[in-house]
């Protein structure tokens, strides 16, 4: 891939990411506000269950429910937010291999080459004429951007359908 491609491509991944975290710190913020909220009404709630303004059956329900709500957003808050540094961390990854994937790959034997292949993609069907890639997911977006902005390959070996 061209020097000044790879480095669209990076731009692009980069505004991608940038999205995904604007999305996941949103996602994150409701989180922690519901949070809160629950935090609050359990402390109100034992409160008024001590001032005897609510019956302790009332108080061990609604302090139930909620506890079960809060245990929840707290794991997801927790998954969220971790999932933020990982979006980040593992596009940077994926630009850094992909800058020199296509001449490693090339100067892998042919046993590598099989097991990268195994690794990227999910099935790979050979019809007699024709070799038919399914990459796995995350691949498949990589591979769709590729295709919609027409990078030039450049190389010696045959290029697939998908280009």
């Amino acid at each position: 891939m061209p020097v000044s491609e790879f480095e669209r491509l990076k731009n692009q991944v980069k505004d991608f990411v940038n999205q995904g975290c604007d999305y996941i710190e949103e996602k994150t913020a409701k989180i922690k506000h519901r949070i809160d909220v629950l935090n609050r009404r359990l402390s109100k709630l034992y409160d008024d269950r001590m001032d005897g303004v609510i019956t302790d059956d009332f108080y061990f329900e609604k302090r139930d429910d909620w506890q079960k709500e809060l245990d929840e957003l707290c794991f997801k808050f927790e998954k969220t937010a971790t999932s933020n540094r990982n979006l980040i961390d593992d596009a940077n990854l994926v630009i850094e291999l992909s800058k020199d994937a296509y001449s490693l790959f090339l100067s892998q034997t042919p046993k590598e080459k099989a097991e990268l292949m195994k690794l990227l993609t999910i099935e790979l069907l050979f019809d007699g004429e024709n070799l038919i890639i399914t990459p796995h997911s995350a691949f498949s977006a990589l591979l769709n951007l590729r295709n919609c902005h027409k990078l030039e390959t450049v190389g010696i070996e045959p290029t697939s359908k998908m280009d």
